[in-house]
């Protein structure tokens, strides 16, 4: 009956698309079609579609965005660059964001990135390795009166004194 599932599944999309579709999505229209027919109920199939993106592609991407920070924050430490610099940039970017997607971790799981909070706090938890592997590199040491969290503070600052609302 599975197999018949499928093959009806198949059979009734365009050639093109039945071969781009991933295993999560056959499942989720297998499910759908357990319960009603597909083909009488286009909109069961839209709703199964927004299901899959939600649930399976905005979070493997939101994986992929993290996973590209990390590796960023590594070669940024083995190129010698301040890598104290990657969380504060997040700081600032939540400071000066308007978009709800891009602050309210509670919206954060209709986004193809995670929120910038998200960001900050997985950079700061990565930085003391990041600053170990700069070390084991033989980069000079950084300027402790250049620290980023300065500037981060000095901006935040900046923001409450020209009325501009900031994260806190």
């Amino acid at each position: 009956q599975v197999m018949e599932m499928i093959a009806e599944i198949f059979v009734n999309l365009p050639f093109d698309r039945a071969l781009e579709m991933e295993a999560d999505q056959v499942g989720l229209m297998m499910a759908a079609k357990a319960c009603y027919d597909v083909r009488e109920a286009p909109a069961i199939w839209q709703v199964m579609e927004m299901i899959a993106e939600i649930f399976v592609n905005l979070p493997f991407d939101r994986a992929l965005e993290m996973e590209a920070d990390q590796v960023g924050l590594m070669m940024a430490a083995k190129a010698c660059y301040d890598v104290r610099e990657a969380p504060a940039i997040w700081q600032v970017m939540e400071m000066i964001a308007e978009d709800p997607l891009e602050k309210d971790k509670d919206w954060e799981f209709l986004s193809t990135h995670p929120v910038h909070q998200t960001r900050y706090q997985s950079l700061s938890e990565q930085l003391s390795s990041a600053l170990q592997i700069r070390f084991n590199c033989g980069c000079s040491k950084l300027d402790t009166n250049c620290d980023p969290q300065m500037f981060v503070r000095d901006f935040e600052k900046y923001l409450q004194q020209t009325n501009h609302v900031t994260t806190k």
